[in-house]
């Protein structure tokens, strides 16, 4: 999926300490037109941080999705079709002339758009793509052009001194991730995203429900405790290992918000542990009735 877009761009950013200092560095890095990749495991927030990153340098912005599905022609262009052009000149009854012409049409891709305007381009999922699409980056990084190669002729498309490229990244051994390879990733700047600290996904929690804070670092502790291993043996207060992913949490509040129910006050339906197993999903090993006495012990022990 190719989508541009005209800044501002609209989004939900919550600026803590860490965050603070990765965008800073990144914003360094992107100031001497270096490629910046950030890499992480699932619901860190690299995509967010990315489109945020690209709003900063207040220029148009293209935003695309990898898979395995894109090809070089994608990025760069090729011939979509044909035109098709046909007069026929009966003027003279008795003489029938015919002036018929097929041409292919070039299409030229995004990247080859965005390195000729100096678009930004944020990359979502960038090694989800072959590594025959990665390489195609190689020339426009350490070259500043980008080869273009139409029937019967070559030329190279000048990099625009505004252009910047910003990629994203999953963690490598998931299914359907690509390496990147050495020579390309020897020309990007790699920033890895830790998993959140708790202020801060508490933080985001309540960004995006709009709950108070003490109802969502009550939901943020939750999640935090439902999918650590080992913390059945504890405390619904003991420091727990921050679980990668912010999304169970934010869908959490969410529903907690529009349907009015508070962890804090105890005011959930019966439904509740369910819906939170649900959210959890594989990852939580408890059973519902596991989960409704943690809420209640949680419940006890912050209004202590």
């Amino acid at each position: 999926m190719t989508t541009t877009i005209e800044p501002p761009i609209p989004s939900v950013m919550v600026r803590s300490g860490a965050i603070q200092t990765v965008s800073e560095r990144a914003n360094l890095y992107l100031d001497q037109a270096l490629a910046v990749n950030l890499t992480g495991p699932p619901g860190v927030g690299k995509t967010t941080l990315a489109l945020d990153l690209a709003e900063g340098r207040r220029r148009s912005v293209v935003f695309v999705q990898g898979n395995s599905a894109t090809v070089v022609e994608d990025l760069v262009g090729g011939y979509r079709g044909y035109r098709h052009h046909k007069v026929v000149d009966n003027f003279v009854r008795e003489v029938l002339k015919l002036d018929e012409q097929v041409e292919t049409r070039w299409e030229s891709g995004w990247l080859t758009k965005a390195v000729a305007n100096g678009q930004v381009v944020v990359f979502d999922e960038f090694n989800r793509v072959t590594a025959e699409v990665q390489t195609v980056l190689l020339a426009v990084l350490q070259e500043k052009v980008l080869p273009i190669t139409r029937l019967g002729h070559g030329e190279n498309i000048d990099v625009h001194p505004e252009f910047r490229l910003i990629l994203t990244t999953a963690v490598y051994g998931q299914a359907g991730v690509h390496p990147i390879p050495d020579p390309l990733g020897d020309r990007l700047v790699t920033i890895v995203l830790d998993p959140l600290d708790e202020t801060t996904e508490a933080k985001i929690v309540c960004a995006h429900s709009g709950l108070e804070v003490e109802e969502g670092k009550q939901i943020v502790r939750l999640t935090r405790h439902l999918k650590s291993p080992g913390a059945k043996a504890g405390s619904a207060k003991q420091n727990l290992r921050p679980t990668s992913s912010v999304r169970a949490g934010i869908a959490l509040a969410r529903i907690c918000r529009t349907q009015g129910w508070s962890l804090r006050e105890q005011i959930w339906p019966p439904v509740l542990p369910a819906v939170i197993h649900d959210l959890c999903g594989p990852s939580c090993g408890y059973s519902l009735i596991e989960i409704e006495n943690y809420l209640r012990l949680a419940a006890k022990e912050s209004s202590r």
